[in-house]
């Protein structure tokens, strides 16, 4: 064996470092240390060497079984939005969620659905020329990577409708939510109250989520809009009563949901009561059963 280049104690926090999830490489790096020497100092401290990528020594908690049952709102939840915003490696075995710092608060829900206490972490990054925070998260199971690559999250999404189509449908209206929190907008188009409800993703899944609307909701028949990215389309509501019926599709016996964008619709739900408007059919009294629990939640 060569001779020492390093102390025994800084040999022990060489050890360490690897032992708490860091590579080989990373370790040298860390410590300026030539790689294949450190290999050597590894091998003298006794060292159990990661024979596979991912499978080292966690050093936060984890549970890696939650998109094993897909019969709950949370984990077809946090499917879809993963499907829209989240990441997950081909090789590091790494589930990555970033969001801008506005939605800080979705990303601590996010872990707390894995049951971990790793800490949402910022960054700044240039996005579109301008600098912009974000707040991020990240695990890395090779369980959890796996079972979210059969689902359908992958880089690219080659199979854009595996994901929803693994969950049961009456679990649907929790995916397609989570979706459209990540994916979807809510926009004021003109100066009469009026909203623009938009889902975005690939044709075969715009398609597939339209006809769920129309032939379970009755809404509009609208065709999907063609945008930059050729095997992408958009969903456009701006139909009042439609609007009603997605609110309806979308929330109700929901738990989990991103905060800004329920709140526009909730907030232009609780105007219409104020402001009555021509509705196809829909009742005052059928609106105001379906969203009596936004009310209550205002205290309105």
């Amino acid at each position: 064996m060569p001779a020492r280049l390093y102390t025994i104690e800084q040999e022990k926090v060489f050890a360490q470092d690897y032992q708490n999830g860091l590579t080989c490489g990373q370790v040298a790096l860390k410590h300026n240390v030539n790689r294949n020497t450190m290999i050597t100092i590894l091998r003298r401290q006794n060292v159990t060497f990661r024979l596979r990528q991912g499978d080292f020594k966690r050093i936060y908690t984890l549970d890696n079984t939650v998109f094993d049952d897909l019969n709950n709102e949370h984990a077809c939840y946090w499917l879809g939005f993963l499907f829209a915003d989240g990441f997950v490696s081909r090789n590091r075995n790494e589930i990555k969620l970033t969001l801008n710092n506005k939605d800080r608060i979705h990303v601590k829900m996010f872990n707390e659905f894995l049951k971990t206490d790793r800490m949402v972490r910022d960054a700044k990054i240039i996005y579109k020329g301008q600098s912009l925070i974000v707040a991020n998260t990240s695990v890395r199971d090779n369980h959890l990577a796996n079972q979210l690559r059969k689902l359908g999250i992958e880089p690219t999404r080659p199979r854009p409708l595996v994901s929803l189509e693994s969950i049961p449908i009456t679990m649907y209206h929790h995916w397609v939510r989570g979706w459209f929190d990540g994916d979807g907008s809510v926009t004021s188009i003109s100066k009469r109250n009026q909203l623009r409800l938009q889902f975005l993703g690939h044709h075969l899944l715009v398609d597939k989520v339209k006809n769920i609307f129309e032939n379970e909701l009755n809404t509009t028949r609208v065709s999907p809009t063609k945008v930059q990215t050729p095997h992408l389309r958009t969903l456009n509501y701006t139909s009042s009563s439609d609007i009603i019926k997605l609110h309806t599709y979308l929330y109700d016996g929901a738990t989990t949901w991103l905060g800004r964008k329920r709140n526009k619709l909730d907030s232009w739900l609780i105007s219409q009561l104020r402001e009555p408007l021509t509705r196809d059919a829909i009742t005052a009294s059928w609106i105001q059963s379906r969203i009596r629990d936004s009310l209550l939640r205002h205290n309105l």
